[in-house]
């Protein structure tokens, strides 16, 4: 889920961890459940150096903040 990675790279804190502090720890088990059910995680880090996929999304976020 790219949005997902996407929160973490701009607050360098997983949307779980983001979820529990303002809704608590119920709340963010159960999104997270729910997010699981879609093949999705709000525990998703970005990384671009090791995986592919962010390496891709931080090159299209750098390519059209440039414009």
């Amino acid at each position: 889920m790219i949005l997902t990675k996407l929160i973490y790279r701009e607050f360098e804190l997983t949307a779980y961890q983001l979820v529990k502090s303002y809704r608590g720890n119920f709340q963010a088990v159960f999104w997270n459940r729910v997010a699981k059910f879609y093949q999705g995680s709000l525990k998703n880090e970005f990384d671009p150096v090791l995986v592919t996929e962010d390496r891709y999304i931080e090159k299209i976020i750098k390519e059209n903040s440039n414009n």
